[in-house]
């Protein structure tokens, strides 16, 4: 099934794999894609038990990713925007472990993983690409670990934040949809509403953010993204150790 999609023309080309394609073989990515998609919000991509065929090339929106423990509690592992490919989860075991829900309007480019094979084979450009995305959400993964394990609530909600507006473009002095409520904020901080709420309302006092409903201004990124150094500059010594134990090269979050 071929679409009637032009990558050249699509307005998120330069924060997406295809955007490493030379244009003379745009005809044979859009011979490749199978389908195009459009959700709304709430609507599921992927859900556990979901046969894995194809893969999803996110062009506008927002996704989120629950995986759900033992003993059936949702837990939300990852926030997924533009330019990103969502499914990748599924290949080692055949089938989907995650659940894929939108989390505003959105839409994705969707590849069989065999034609998805052929192309990479085809486009040195794009798997040169497609490696780096994946090296991208290996590190912000363990970004994520390292937030919930050594970032003090406050910090975390900064860098939830921060992450936002980063991934819209650094917009200054405009409101940003927030795309989850508190609660599912807090989970994926691995933090309860009310902390949410709570530093929330500190950073508003600041005059850092300024809240509408579930929209935010980011007013002073700057401060944001200090935090974390601001804190770890009035630590006691006593973490300097782990510190100076990292390997030659190595970066903490606080300094990426």
């Amino acid at each position: 099934m071929s679409v009637n999609h032009d990558c050249l023309r699509c307005l998120n080309r330069s924060v997406c794999v295809m955007g490493h394609v030379d244009a003379a073989l745009n005809p044979v990515v859009r011979a490749a894609m199978h389908d195009q998609v459009r959700l709304s919000p709430g609507d599921v991509l992927l859900y556990p038990g979901m046969s894995f065929e194809r893969l999803y090339l996110v062009r506008y929106g927002h996704f989120k990713t629950v995986l759900l423990d033992a003993e059936g509690r949702s837990h939300t592992t990852g926030v997924h925007g533009r330019g990103e490919v969502l499914g990748m989860e599924g290949l080692d075991q055949g089938q989907h472990q995650s659940e894929v829900t939108a989390l505003q309007h959105a839409s994705v480019c969707v590849f069989r993983y065999d034609a998805w094979c052929d192309l990479l084979a085809r486009i040195p450009s794009l798997q040169h690409a497609w490696f780096k995305n994946l090296s991208r959400s290996t590190r912000q993964a363990g970004q994520h670990m390292l937030m919930l394990g050594c970032l003090d609530g406050q910090e975390r909600v900064a860098s939830f934040l921060v992450m936002l507006w980063q991934r819209v473009g650094d917009l200054h002095g405009e409101s940003l949809d927030l795309m989850m409520t508190r609660q599912e904020i807090g989970n994926y901080l691995g933090m309860t509403l009310e902390s949410v709420s709570r530093h929330l309302s500190t950073f508003q006092r600041r005059g850092w953010i300024r809240l509408e409903r579930r929209r935010v201004t980011v007013l002073k990124p700057e401060a944001l993204q200090h935090l974390p150094l601001e804190k770890k500059s009035s630590m006691s010594p006593v973490r300097a150790p782990f510190q100076r134990s990292m390997g030659h090269g190595e970066q903490s979050l606080f300094n990426a």
